[in-house]
């Protein structure tokens, strides 16, 4: 079962979600994502308490990065989860 989180009309999926979507293997996937290799095609989101969600795509130039985030090709790795607002600005 997909869990996704909408934050702001957008969707934000579990590991385990994409794995599902994709038919990849979490720990390879996993693997993938820490060496960066899937950076043009996952954006990966962390919220508060340090759980990762993801979103299809690159990111967003609004998107906040996380300060200790590795970089990759210049890029940051990771980004912070957006909170919910009533308008973006």
């Amino acid at each position: 079962m997909i869990t996704k989180k909408n934050v702001n009309g957008e969707e934000y999926l579990r590991i385990s979600d994409v794995a599902a979507l994709s038919g990849v293997n979490i720990r390879t996937l996993q693997r993938w994502i820490n060496n960066g290799e899937l950076i043009n095609f996952l954006t990966i989101y962390q919220s508060e308490n340090g759980i990762n969600y993801f979103r299809l795509g690159e990111p967003y130039d609004y998107d906040v990065p996380i300060d200790e985030s590795p970089l990759v090709d210049g890029r940051p790795l990771k980004y912070k989860l957006p909170v919910e607002t009533s308008e973006r600005a």
